[in-house]
């Protein structure tokens, strides 16, 4: 606001939101007066799954290859005794018995949590592959060899975010495009996702400017 009254500011706030009360202040600097106001800001509640799995990655060949020879499943004369139905309860209660011993299941606690709308197959293997590389400099205990690992991690991670940020970009430029001849969807689109979004996430201004300039 203009200290000669114009009004150059405005607070917009939803229909069902609380009406937020505006304190104009002369903060002595210049002509234009400083607003200030309240805005309530509650994180929803994670959301958190349990599921039951194997580390597969610690999956040993040659150990699976032994203790499946050694059980019924590879003794022939053992079968008859067993009609359809108890072959297929000898086949499941015996490679549960092979798995449990070297990769037992574990129940496993996560947050769930939501993925933004340009998460796709790339941008998903380009971050496993980031988090593959993290875990393999920060487990190498030899020093050239850890300083070769940190050197493709740090690479990789700027491929990462390089790559997000462009698939960033590419998502709001096609929104933006598509709704051009809409205002009214254009920015009813962009509300909902932000409105999605807040929670978990800010976006920066300078991402919003370098969509605005190139446009």
């Amino acid at each position: 606001m203009h200290a000669r009254g114009c009004p150059l500011d405005v607070v917009v706030a939803r229909d069902n939101a609380t009406r937020a009360t505006v304190d104009v202040i002369d903060v002595g600097l210049s002509d234009h007066l400083l607003l200030r106001w309240a805005v309530p800001l509650v994180r929803p509640r994670p959301v958190y799954t349990t599921v039951t799995r194997r580390s597969w990655r610690q999956l040993d060949a040659d150990v699976i290859r032994s203790r499946l020879s050694a059980s019924t499943l590879c003794r022939p004369e053992a079968w008859p005794e067993f009609d359809v139905d108890g072959q297929m309860q000898l086949y499941n209660d015996e490679i549960t018995a092979v798995l449990d011993c070297p990769i037992p299941v574990c129940i496993v606690r996560s947050c769930r949590r939501p993925s933004d709308p340009w998460f796709d197959d790339e941008y998903r293997e380009a971050k496993r592959h980031t988090r593959r590389l993290e875990c393999a400099a920060r487990r190498t205990s030899d020093t050239d060899a850890a300083a070769t690992a940190s050197a493709l991690w740090i690479t990789q991670r700027h491929v990462y975010r390089d790559l997000l940020h462009c698939k960033f970009e590419a998502f709001w430029t096609a929104k933006v495009d598509a709704k051009r001849s809409s205002p009214t969807q254009l920015w009813r689109s962009v509300d909902t996702l932000l409105a999605a979004d807040a929670s978990r996430r800010h976006t920066t201004s300078e991402r919003w400017n370098s969509i605005g300039t190139s446009r």
